[in-house]
């Protein structure tokens, strides 16, 4: 047998081993599906700011990164619900990047023009340093904003990301590779993270758009916030923006 059959051959053991496990995992899963309503929940109201909000009155080239910022959080979801653990976590950081991306792109055209060649790129702690610095969020602070809960996300998720805490790993030492696990310890750990990230992303552009949103304006959207939004959240943001969020 050539070097060329012998790795063919475990190519065809490793495709039908992964989607065995794969299969395995999602059967775990299956107990844990409130969990995974609510993370729907949680992406419907990402989707409302993009139907109700931002296509209406922010269309052009910038909204593109808000839409790859829901496909993060969907592709997350996927992910998640297949045992994916840590691939998912790193939708969860992407999604955060995007999120804010859209709100920096919307206010720089010709960054954006830059930015579609190639010629410019902004981080993430630029990201928030420019949002921080942003007149419309003037007077507020960061930690009522969601900036606050974004950078410890940030933090956490860039962990995941470049397996740098053990927890994130998906495979223990002296086992076999593993992609998929059906662990609802990991499952938790992962919806945590979701809804916090959800959350800040939320409460930033309820302050950032709050004039699209007060008195009796886009009152489906805001009920779509109160799926997902945490009570004393919505009654902080009323006190501070002026924005009812609807449970």
């Amino acid at each position: 047998m050539s070097l060329t059959d012998e790795v063919d051959g475990n190519f065809s053991r490793f495709s039908a081993k992964w989607r065995e496990d794969l299969s395995e995992a999602q059967c775990q899963l299956e107990p844990f599906e409130e969990q995974f309503k609510e993370s729907y929940r949680r992406i419907a109201s990402i989707q409302s700011w993009r139907a109700n909000i931002l296509e209406v009155h922010f269309p052009g080239e910038a909204l593109g990164f808000f839409e790859e910022a829901q496909n993060d959080l969907l592709s997350g979801h996927i992910l998640a619900c297949s045992g994916g653990w840590r691939y998912a976590l790193k939708s969860l950081r992407s999604f955060i990047e995007n999120s804010l991306s859209f709100l920096y792109f919307k206010d720089h055209p010709v960054e954006l023009e830059r930015w579609q060649t190639g010629k410019f790129r902004i981080g993430f702690s630029d990201s928030i340093s420019y949002l921080e610095a942003h007149p419309r969020l003037h007077g507020f602070k960061g930690e009522s904003l969601g900036l606050g809960s974004l950078k410890k996300e940030y933090g956490t998720l860039s962990r995941a990301v470049h397996a740098s805490g053990g927890d994130f790993r998906m495979t223990k030492q002296g086992e076999v590779n593993r992609v998929f696990l059906g662990d609802g310890i990991r499952l938790n750990k992962w919806a945590t993270r979701e809804s916090e990230t959800v959350n800040a992303v939320n409460t930033l552009y309820l302050f950032f758009f709050r004039d699209l949103l007060k008195g009796a304006s886009e009152r489906n959207h805001r009920k779509a916030i109160g799926l997902t939004l945490p009570e004393a959240r919505a009654r902080a943001i009323k006190k501070q923006a002026g924005v009812s969020v609807l449970f």
